[in-house]
């Protein structure tokens, strides 16, 4: 009996440490821009409402921001593409997190009105490879998320 529910309890271990299948190419690029697009109308909402030289608009519109990248980033990292597009993917998701880390370093910075911190945060924002992350999204089909 202890035997039994050994193996029984090897398999139910075994069996929750599976991970998802792979997408198809066609499953994860229409996954993948579903998720750019929705996150892509909540950053452009907050965008539109924005007065240009407003100070205060523009620290309460980072502050948004960065939960919203940073729940799209988690959201795209669930996916799993095809294991031919696994590297592009990752360099992909690797500059999206350089970017969202500017963001975040933008904001501390607007908060403790640091303007060399703001000013390094530009900079970092402005230094990602904007040139390979927008070749590995046209390789993966991403271009609604090379866009946004």
């Amino acid at each position: 009996m202890r035997i039994v529910l050994a193996c029984l309890a090897v398999a139910v271990l075994a069996g929750c440490g599976s991970s998802q299948p792979r997408l198809t190419r066609a499953e994860f690029t229409q996954r993948a821009t579903a998720i750019c697009s929705r996150y892509a109308t909540y950053l452009e909402g907050l965008r539109s409402g924005l007065t240009a030289g407003d100070a205060a608009q523009a620290q309460a519109a980072v502050a948004q921001v960065v939960p919203i990248m940073r729940s799209g980033t988690d959201e795209l990292r669930t996916l799993r593409p095809p294991q031919e597009l696994q590297g592009p993917y990752d360099r992909w998701l690797d500059v999206t997190e350089l970017e969202l880390e500017s963001f975040e370093q933008l904001q501390e910075a607007i908060q403790k009105s640091d303007l060399q911190g703001l000013v390094d945060a530009v900079k970092n924002v402005g230094g990602t490879d904007l040139q390979q992350q927008q070749a590995d999204a046209a390789e993966l089909g991403l271009t609604e998320c090379a866009s946004s």
